[in-house]
């Protein structure tokens, strides 16, 4: 699958005051993170659990939505894989934390049929599990379902996939984690 995600930043927390300050100042609504994958990936590494025919990984890429680089997981010759761009450090969510990030696609499909998709997971313990995040999405959510013989560990979900030429961003509103 080929994706790009250019920028990942969550959004000031809820309704509070910025101090007005020339040197920006630590506060209740500094983000927690902010990418740009401007340095490489940054924050992120990059996970490889299946890759069939090579050049496999996510790697900074000049195609951003904004900067000089972005996120991209080339699609490999034989179509089969599973790349992971997995943030590496755990965080506590703020109270009213969102998030969002801009991103476009070319990710298996013939016609309207997915065989191949990208999703967002999080997980609450530090990677030990990781579950699906869709239900925190506002708007640009997943625009299919995965229907893959033989069956994939996408097969039935929902996802992205097929083609989208154009960044969009896809906002997320992280306040029911709080604190976890």
């Amino acid at each position: 699958a080929s994706a790009v995600w250019p920028v990942l930043s969550p959004s000031t927390v809820g309704s509070c005051t910025r101090p007005n300050t020339p040197t920006p100042m630590p506060t209740a609504c500094a983000p927690v993170l902010i990418e740009g994958f401007e340095g490489g990936l940054g924050a992120f590494n990059s996970e490889v659990a299946l890759c069939e025919g090579g050049d496999c990984g996510w790697r900074p890429n000049a195609n951003p939505h904004s900067g000089a680089t972005s996120a991209y997981a080339p699609n490999p010759p034989l179509d089969a894989s599973d790349q992971r761009l997995v943030q590496t450090d755990p965080m506590v969510v703020p109270p009213n934390a969102s998030m969002s990030f801009w991103h476009k696609y070319h990710i298996g499909a013939i016609g309207q049929i997915c065989y191949d998709g990208a999703v967002l997971e999080m997980s609450l313990d530090n990677g030990a599990n990781w579950q699906d995040a869709g239900w925190l999405i506002e708007s640009g959510g997943y625009d299919s379902f995965v229907w893959a013989d033989p069956p994939t560990a996408l097969t039935g979900r929902e996802a992205w996939c097929g083609a989208h030429d154009e960044y969009r961003q896809v906002p997320l509103d992280l306040g029911v984690l709080a604190g976890l």
